[in-house]
């Protein structure tokens, strides 16, 4: 008997610990998300047999409010009007229900976007909440970071030496667009430079966005597009009042595009604006937003919801708002929506495979990787030249070894081997690079090469 006992005991333990790190990755992986204004799945929150913190905090009932638990709810924005209602806040109020006073470790929203704090001014991290009383939690979401379409955002209440949230809310919105392009993605396919057809783009824009900025244009991160507008510029959208109109462009990949992997944004920048890639580059400066995310929302406007899901219900703001959203607002509302452009680019040479991939290599330890060059004359691989903006990638060619083809069989192509060599001496960390190659024809194939650096065990 004891001995069934004892594996009885050690089985329900493993069940308890697998249970307690499937709960932590699930926080982890929410967490990680954060900043990027995407909809991430809140952990459910388990309410323990035993009093404590997990299941003494409340949420107090209110109109509009949709409870789950009593630890746990939904509050829906209903729809709303971006450009009108650049942020959306709402103030819940939490209780303690138990008999012995709580300890706020954090609040935990799901992402960027997304802020908390207590009404009360007082810094949620050690906040004691006493049996029977109550606290408010303001919660704001802001809306220029975010796509058009339905919005999920969370906030998680958390309390000390607990993985699982003692609180769970969930946030809803159906965000009216002021930017949509269609399609949302372009996808050129094998293209050859400068001899690609024109893709059609659409896109329907709010004029109080246009107007607030002083006019907009479609810029692209990668040189090697051309955007052609299309004549008339703006078209009146039916149904819209007047107050949504269309535009139509024709984009192409020109016989200047680097040759290999075709990527790039497209995205709309007021009249006058800097470059894409100064804007949405890796450590670029976005954007600023006036008024979001600070204790003071005088400078842009913010929706407070009091009532049910009925978009009607949503209150006007203070009168201390703005007319509009500002133009810096507006600014971040055109850079939060981007077209993706993907394919590849055909020339005189290419590359088997198409990046470098050095994956996890270990910190003081060369990492080398084979690409074969394929060109279409033996001419296109004679005198090419190598560039590599990092200091810790090096690469050289060499002649690969090949077995003369059948008799009867199609004569081989001609073939470079290039060696890329990742220096002993990288720092641990990320690495982003790319290998360009250019022949003497002035084509350049660009090789994109990345991976990441693991800290050596001392």
């Amino acid at each position: 008997m004891a001995r069934h006992s004892s594996v009885g005991l050690m089985a329900v333990s493993r069940l308890r610990v697998r249970a307690q790190f499937l709960t932590f990755l699930v926080l982890l992986l929410g967490m990680g998300r954060m900043g990027q204004g995407q909809v991430v799945t809140a952990p459910s929150p388990q309410k323990p047999s035993a009093p404590g913190p997990l299941n003494s905090l409340i949420v107090v009932e209110e109109k509009g409010l949709q409870r789950l638990q009593p630890n746990a709810a939904i509050f829906s924005f209903g729809a709303v009007d971006r450009f009108a209602h650049p942020l959306l806040e709402h103030a819940f109020t939490l209780r303690n229900g138990g008999k012995a006073a709580v300890v706020i470790d954090h609040l935990q929203p799901s992402c960027g976007c997304t802020s908390a704090l207590l009404t009360s001014g007082r810094d949620a991290a050690g906040y004691t909440l006493e049996p029977g009383k109550q606290v408010g939690v303001q919660v704001t979401v802001d809306l220029t970071k975010l796509a058009t379409g339905s919005i999920k955002k969370f906030l998680w209440v958390m309390v000390p030496h607990e993985t699982t949230p003692a609180v769970s809310i969930r946030l809803d919105a159906e965000v009216e667009g002021v930017l949509t392009f269609t399609p949302p993605s372009l996808e050129f396919g094998k293209v050859e430079a400068g001899k690609s057809p024109g893709m059609r783009l659409s896109v329907m824009l709010d004029k109080r966005l246009i107007q607030a900025v002083g006019g907009v244009r479609l810029i692209s991160s990668n040189p090697g597009l051309v955007i052609t507008p299309a004549v008339p510029a703006d078209t009146p959208v039916p149904g819209s009042n007047g107050k949504t109109v269309q535009r139509t462009y024709t984009v192409k990949v020109t016989n200047k595009a680097d040759l290999g992997e075709l990527t790039g944004s497209l995205a709309f920048v007021p009249a006058g604006g800097v470059p894409l890639s100064k804007t949405t580059g890796p450590g670029a400066k976005k954007p600023g937003v006036t008024g979001v995310m600070s204790g003071s929302h005088s400078a842009s406007k913010h929706v407070k919801r009091t009532g049910g899901p009925n978009a009607a219900q949503i209150a006007r703001p203070s009168q201390s708002g703005v007319a509009s959203a500002s133009s810096e607002t507006s600014s971040a509302m055109l850079a939060a929506v981007i077209v993706p452009v993907t394919g590849q680019v055909l020339g005189r040479i290419s590359s088997r495979p198409g990046r470098v991939v050095f994956g996890a290599a270990s910190e003081g330890e060369a990492t080398t990787r084979l690409i074969t060059l394929v060109g279409t004359s033996a001419s296109d691989l004679v005198n090419l030249k190598i560039t590599c903006p990092s200091v810790w990638v090096t690469a050289k060619l060499s002649v690969p070894e090949r077995t003369p083809p059948a008799p009867g069989s199609s004569p081989l192509p001609p073939m470079m081997l290039l060696e890329v060599m990742l220096s002993p001496k990288a720092p641990a960390g990320a690495l982003s690079t790319k290998i360009v190659l250019t022949t003497e024809g002035g084509e350049r194939l660009v090789l994109p090469a990345f991976g990441y650096i693991t800290p050596a065990v001392k």
